[in-house]
């Protein structure tokens, strides 16, 4: 039996119900520039997956629909039914997840840097960089992931910034890591996509290797979804275009 998801709440409990999913190898703590915005409007729920941040290893979910179960279990323990969702990278693609079993509670939905199918070619890298956590532990990949999440420029000119994303890697258990990872890895979200109907914004960055702007068009094609693509800008587009992001995800959630 799928676990109720743990939640950390800020904001009014009288105001409209937020939930924000988080990257693969992030905690919570990656909403922090954005729950400073949003905790003024909404009930902002954030939650940390299986061996990341706070959150132990019990329970850990082996697919995007145990995710999708395991918040919903805990939305329906604070009696909570209807809710906006942002989510980005993997927590994107659990956004999918929800919007697609669950529609008649997601109110509204952002995706950002998610992918919504990995190609066969795609599957390879994830199984090499399980296996070398797996062997090595995550801060063997902590720099090499820093690189794929900001534009060198933006690390250069932000160093804090890299570090705390730094940090949060290398702290995400290898078995947190590795779990999490299978997931992203074996997403496919295409014969779920007629399902989606509530609004939709998505936002990509220019830069980003892991969910290509021209992926997630093909998506926003798909959804009739509203699209934001962001520039210069790799994955962690929450950090990398702050203000654009918040900015429109704010005006969106309206």
């Amino acid at each position: 039996m799928t676990m109720p998801m743990k939640f950390h709440t800020q904001g009014s409990s009288d105001s409209p119900v937020l939930v924000l999913g988080n990257s693969l190898a992030s905690s919570m703590a990656m909403w922090a520039p954005q729950i400073a915005v949003w905790r003024q409007h909404y009930q902002v729920l954030c939650f940390d997956y299986a061996g990341h941040g706070q959150a132990a290893m019990d329970g850990a979910c082996t697919t995007v629909a145990e995710l999708a179960e395991s918040v919903l279990a805990g939305l329906d323990a604070l009696g909570i039914d209807r809710f906006r969702y942002v989510g980005l990278s993997l927590g994107g693609m659990l956004g999918l997840q929800l919007a697609a079993t669950a529609p008649s509670r997601v109110q509204k939905l952002v995706v950002a840097n998610a992918k919504y199918y990995q190609a066969d070619a795609d599957r390879q890298p994830w199984l090499e960089r399980i296996a070398k956590v797996e062997l090595d532990g995550v801060e063997s990949i902590a720099d090499a992931t820093v690189a794929r999440w900001l534009t060198a420029p933006f690390i250069a000119s932000h160093p804090q910034t890299a570090a705390l994303l730094r940090g949060m890697i290398a702290g995400t258990s290898r078995q947190g890591y590795a779990a999490a990872a299978a997931i992203v890895r074996d997403i496919d979200f295409r014969p779920l996509l007629p399902s989606i109907t509530c609004p939709t914004l998505l936002i990509s960055g220019s830069d980003d290797m892991a969910a290509p702007a021209a992926h997630m068009a093909e998506l926003a094609a798909a959804l009739h979804a509203q699209h934001l693509a962001l520039s210069p800008c790799a994955h962690i587009s929450n950090h990398e275009c702050e203000a654009e992001f918040t900015a429109a995800v704010s005006d969106f959630l309206r």
